[in-house]
């Protein structure tokens, strides 16, 4: 795989998997809230900033347009972690709120400036569907209705106002991302190690996965694709949880004894639980479709890489 050329800037990068991206991609620039942070957690990963680290504060003031120069595209990652913390009011307000003002502000800069920014790959999430059962979610399903759904459908209209003759824009919805270093594998992965993991109820909701190396392969994709709107950011198998549990604890070589009812995670995490039990089967076709061949379709074989 041929990384993209031109130089990317990235807002989120110090995140999971901003920092896949920012490793991968030969030509970057970072926008940060805290440059010394920033600096501080791309240096541990060993990735090296050859477009610079510059300081933003969306939602408090617009970006400077300096910050365009030279840049041929923008990867989209900023918000805050939906998975840290229980949802307080005050939380999903953060997590709303963090989103729209990153994707207003880069937005406002691309409309008010002059630049030769190609394209605008701004992230959603699966979220978008809510739970769906076993239906098969394409890009043009309709939006769920709980919190996370919310705040994809607002977090993907904001990237949209009177762009589609400044730029063009991509959506990803990004699914459960595999990681070995971040995201929600090192979680779900943790109580096998002890001995004590198991499925999440029933286990008959459908969770739609991708490894870190092809959700970095398919943005790269995207910086050169003619597709824009949303795309499935997933890999073409989504799995149960029953079959995910079997496969993770296969992988760990550990049992998976020990289920985990609905209730319980409720009164650990909080609202956040609906979103684990959450169904979502998502379709690829598009992405598959518009030329991404996926280096890890099946999660025997992502699980066997990580592991």
């Amino acid at each position: 795989m041929t990384p993209y050329e031109g130089t990317v800037l990235i807002a989120g990068a110090t995140g999971f998997i901003g920092t896949h991206l920012a490793r991968f991609l030969p030509h970057v620039r970072v926008l940060t809230r805290d440059t010394n942070a920033a600096r501080s957690t791309l240096s541990k990963y060993g990735i090296s900033v050859s477009e610079g680290i510059v300081k933003w504060a969306p939602g408090k003031s617009p970006l400077d347009a300096s910050v365009l120069d030279g840049v041929d595209a923008i990867i989209n990652l900023a918000g805050v972690s939906v998975a840290d913390g229980r949802w307080t009011k005050r939380r999903k307000r953060s997590i709303l709120q963090s989103r729209l003002d990153a994707t207003k502000t880069l937005i406002s800069a691309l409309s008010s400036t002059q630049h030769r920014v190609q394209s605008l790959i701004s992230a959603s999430a699966v979220g978008y569907y809510g739970s769906c059962g076993n239906q098969f979610l394409t890009e043009d399903t309709e939006p769920g209705t709980d919190f996370l759904a919310d705040v994809c459908k607002k977090w993907e209209d904001a990237a949209q106002p009177d762009t589609a003759d400044i730029v063009r824009v991509v959506t990803p919805r990004i699914g459960i991302v595999l990681g070995p270093d971040g995201g929600a594998l090192p979680k779900m992965a943790f109580p096998f190690k002890l001995f004590v993991g198991g499925k999440l109820g029933n286990g008959k909701h459908w969770m739609p996965w991708i490894h870190i190396d092809d959700l970095v392969g398919l943005f790269n994709h995207l910086l050169t694709s003619s597709i824009s709107g949303p795309v499935n950011a997933t890999a073409p198998t989504p799995v149960t949880n029953a079959e995910f549990t079997r496969q993770l604890a296969g992988s760990l070589k550990r049992p998976a004894l020990f289920p985990v009812p609905r209730f319980v995670l409720r009164l650990l995490v909080g609202e956040f639980a609906n979103a684990l039990f959450a169904s979502q089967r998502t379709d690829v076709t598009k992405a598959v479709n518009d030329g991404y061949a996926f280096r890890f379709p099946e999660l025997k074989s992502a699980l066997h890489e990580l592991y």
